[in-house]
């Protein structure tokens, strides 16, 4: 029949002769130019693994038309876990024709699970990979600081997760500073962002001054569905979160949800908003340990005080006996004067008519002699006193030096500082009024708030 029709019809002058392989390059050709890159859904089939560590398997749907595809090791490597016969997938590859089996084939470059019992053996595998490691031990896990001057947060910026968050940080903190990085936490891409942002973060801690460093940085979204949150039960998130500096509490969906970025993180938080409440406690507990060393500071001081007034109370004693004895001392030269004069002038007026007659047998040196020596006492008491006079002046001088010292230490000479941090719109800090233009918009950051304003000169 086909002869019948066709043998007048064709002649050797239209005959085109392709050769196998020009058809297979035809075959290559329209395939790669017309269908390209594609997403496949379906069930594997016929898996085997190369001791190179290449896939090779089919996928087949319930109509029963099946694809080969290959996934080379240099990708599967990256997927975290592993596939079987009968495992539902979706995969993401370009679609090619291996001529020299005939075979049409696609070449994966992305596979997922497809369907919640393939998703949750893909997580127990990535888990067990991960555990394997040792990226859930307790060890490796940093504790959360007692001081918190800044704390990160990775999420969406749309959804209820960082509303509730900030607010429960502007509600229940004076100081903590807030830097939001935003991600994806959903769909494709989204686990590549967040683990950029948490590299980000700890990139942006090796080059900023230390006072403006992350000290915690919390990662999470609100709750939802286990595709929802497939984005934190990978394995580029929980390597981020091991390789991180910086202690990272992870707050994923709801009470009820777990996943393997719960595991790695340093601390799990079951919800957005109880991260929040818990940085706000590390606040309160700091808030409070100052109060408590504040109290104890001023004691000490009390202390202090009190033993200096005692030692000077000690010292005065001493000083009071010495004025007293000074002052009966005095007396005693007063009335040894009084009564050396009246002695003297008894004796001259007695023996006036005596001396005559004793000048030649008395030589006036006896006298001279006696009165050396009486104002040689005086003399040698009047040294004393003023001995004991320096002796106050110099404690009296000692004690004001102690009471300089004293106040030079004092915590709340210190306090009555204040302090203030100028940026510019990119977040630089400003050092040199050269540095800005007239017009330009910069925050001024103070201990409480902070003020935005516009240079005029």
């Amino acid at each position: 029949m086909w002869k019948t029709i066709y043998e007048d019809t064709i002649s050797d002058a239209y005959r085109e002769v392709l050769t196998v392989s020009e058809l297979c390059d035809l075959i290559k050709q329209s395939l790669e130019e017309n269908i390209s890159y594609v997403w496949v859904e379906g069930e594997v089939t016929s898996f085997g693994e190369s001791g190179a560590g290449h896939w090779y398997f089919s996928l087949k749907d319930e109509k029963g038309a099946q694809i080969k595809a290959v996934c080379f090791a240099g990708v599967n490597s990256q997927f975290g876990f592993s596939i079987k016969n009968g495992m539902h997938v979706l995969v993401y590859g370009e679609v090619s024709f291996y001529k020299n089996y005939g075979d049409c084939q696609i070449v994966v470059y992305k596979l997922e699970p497809y369907g919640k019992g393939a998703i949750h053996e893909a997580i127990e595998q990535l888990k067990e990979k991960l555990n394997s490691e040792g990226l859930f031990d307790e060890s490796r896990k940093k504790s959360l600081p007692e001081w918190v001057r800044r704390v990160g947060i990775v999420t969406s910026l749309q959804g209820a997760a960082i509303t509730d968050m900030l607010k429960i940080l502007r509600e229940k903190t004076s100081f903590i500073k807030i830097t939001l990085i935003p991600t994806k936490v959903q769909g494709n891409g989204a686990a590549e962002e967040i683990a950029s942002a948490i590299r980000l973060a700890n990139n942006y801690n090796s080059i900023c001054p230390e006072e403006e460093r992350i000290d915690v940085l919390i990662v999470g979204r609100g709750g939802g569905s286990i595709e929802d949150l497939m984005a934190y039960n990978s394995e580029v998130v929980a390597r981020a979160i091991a390789d991180s500096k910086i202690p990272i509490i992870s707050a994923v969906g709801h009470e009820r949800d777990f996943t393997i970025a719960d595991l790695v993180a340093d601390h799990r938080a079951p919800t957005p908003t109880a991260a929040a409440k818990e940085i706000a406690e590390i606040e309160r507990k700091l808030l409070e340990k100052i109060g408590d060393t504040k109290k104890r500071l001023l004691h000490c001081i009390e202390n202090i005080k009190a033993s200096k007034e005692n030692l000077l109370q000690r010292f005065r004693l001493p000083f009071s006996k010495f004025v007293k004895d000074t002052k009966q001392k005095r007396n005693i030269l007063n009335f040894l004067t009084a009564k050396l004069r009246t002695s003297v002038e008894n004796t001259l007026g007695e023996k006036k008519l005596l001396l005559d007659n004793l000048k030649r047998r008395v030589s006036p040196l006896v006298l001279r002699n006696n009165y050396q020596e009486k104002k040689g006492r005086f003399e040698s008491l009047k040294r004393h006193l003023l001995l004991k006079r320096d002796f106050v002046q110099r404690f009296r001088a000692l004690l004001e030096l102690r009471k300089v010292s004293l106040n030079a230490v004092s915590p709340l000479a210190i306090l009555e500082r204040g302090y203030a941090i100028v940026r510019n719109q990119e977040g630089k800090i400003i050092k040199d009024a050269n540095q800005v233009k007239k017009g330009e918009q910069l925050e001024i950051i103070l201990a409480n708030g902070r003020i935005i304003c516009v240079v005029k000169e």
